[in-house]
């Protein structure tokens, strides 16, 4: 059995955060970098990779300040791999 409890609670310290969350941290993270607002309905997550629907009209601008997105999701969720925006 465990000793204490910080050695019970980390095995949970690199479990992977649900979808939603980290769905609602790329709005926010894309509010902040480009100050488009976007819901989490227009962001899907999939196999590392950040996908925005297609009506989004300033497109261009994530994409341009893509790098910093990532690394700024990449600190915020160090346990999830996140790849891309697209």
């Amino acid at each position: 059995m465990f000793q204490n409890i910080s050695q019970y609670l980390l095995k949970f310290r690199n479990i992977a955060p649900p979808d939603d969350a980290l769905l609602v941290a790329c709005a926010a993270c894309l509010k902040e970098e480009t100050g488009i607002a976007l819901s989490k309905k227009d962001i899907a997550f999939r196999g590392g990779v950040f996908f925005l629907s297609k009506n989004i009209p300033a497109k261009s601008e994530v994409f341009i300040k893509k790098s910093g997105i990532i690394q700024k999701m990449q600190s915020l969720f160090p346990a999830v791999p996140i790849k891309d925006i697209r």
